[in-house]
């Protein structure tokens, strides 16, 4: 056979051995690691949720592995007093001297189940749950948290100190990972000047995961971070912005807006959502005091009360653009002044 032949066989069977062990060991890499979430609560000394936050990361399903890839996604949520150790356990460290005031759950795929064996059922779960800082509380502590919110613990058999547990509030459910694209705009009190930004993260698709995954999303210097949730369950999500909970909030539905009924539901599925912040609604008189110019960024809401009249999300991108009419038409002149310029140049060449 000639030698070339035989050279050209050789490297493409080296090509297809060596093709063969990269895919081989991507899917066993693929197979031996995991995908998981961590919801994460802070309670307070008196049983309050003092914060909150979703973290995500990928880890190979080793304890020590899964304890520095959980340590890193935490410092990168702002959790900086949460850390994982691992010494033939896992165990929850929060603050720097540490605590053993901390709980932790796994998703079973419908509810949340109180972990046992941290090491393996840490591992074995893609979607984790961790109640730290005083995840359990004594019965003392329990009976003078709110009657109202006692539903929201549940007794260990323990006994004090850890007689009770904080039951997590984000849902047990577990759901595919969405891309999100929410446009936020602040109608600023004289109902012409506007701030808007575009906020994309990517989240669990459900309503707690997107509430966190959102606010998460807004930079620390923007004026966005005022945006807060008064309300999130599996059914609603309840928002206020500065104060006001006059905001008016659509989602893209066939390519047209439409005005939000069911929150959570339309939220998180994955169409495009605008907020409308701060002044969304005004008052007839409000409205009446606009020019007609103006009057044409509102529609009527059909409710009263002083929610007269609803911005329209369109209007808002419009008149907060950083391009002004007059800087488009210097544009324009500029670039048939370049086109003339550079039509002259090649005639008088080509005459030359």
């Amino acid at each position: 056979m000639d030698s070339k032949k035989i050279i050209a066989a050789s490297v493409v069977a080296l090509f297809c051995v060596t093709a063969y062990a990269i895919i081989a060991a991507d899917s066993s890499d693929a197979a031996s690691t995991e995908n998981y979430e961590i919801y994460v609560e802070i309670i307070g000394t008196n049983g309050s949720v003092n914060d909150a936050a979703f973290v995500y990361f990928e880890s190979e399903k080793d304890p020590a592995k899964f304890v520095d890839a959980a340590n890193a996604a935490f410092k990168a949520a702002g959790l900086t007093n949460l850390k994982l150790f691992y010494d033939d356990w896992i165990g929850i460290e929060y603050e720097a001297g540490g605590n053993d005031i901390n709980g932790s759950y796994f998703s079973d795929g419908s509810k949340w189940v109180t972990v046992s064996d941290t090491t393996s059922e840490y591992l074995s779960h893609s979607k984790l749950a961790m109640v730290v800082d005083n995840g359990y509380i004594d019965t003392a502590t329990y009976a003078a948290v709110p009657v109202e919110e006692q539903a929201n613990w549940n007794e260990t058999g323990y006994g004090d100190p850890y007689a009770y547990i904080k039951i997590p509030a984000a849902t047990a459910k577990t759901g595919a990972m969405t891309e999100y694209e929410v446009n936020l705009t602040m109608i600023d009190d004289d109902l012409i000047k506007t701030t808007t930004e575009v906020i994309k993260f990517t989240s669990e698709n459900n309503a707690w995961a997107w509430c966190y995954g959102l606010k998460a999303a807004i930079s620390n210097n923007s004026i966005f971070t005022k945006l807060e949730f008064s309300k999130i369950s599996d059914e609603a999500i309840y928002l206020i912005f500065d104060g006001s909970n006059s905001n008016a909030t659509y989602v893209k539905e066939k390519g047209e807006w439409v005005g939000v009924t069911k929150t959570a539901q339309q939220y998180t599925s994955g169409n495009e959502v605008d907020f409308e912040l701060k002044n969304g609604y005004i008052s007839t008189e409000k409205y009446n005091g606009l020019s007609s110019a103006e009057q044409k960024n509102w529609k009527e809401s059909g409710m009263s009360g002083g929610y007269e009249y609803q911005r329209l999300p369109a209007a808002s991108k419009s008149s907060s653009s950083d391009f002004p009419i007059i800087y488009v038409v210097v544009a324009i002149v500029a670039i048939l002044l370049i086109a003339c310029a550079a039509y002259y140049l090649m005639k008088n060449k080509k005459t030359a």
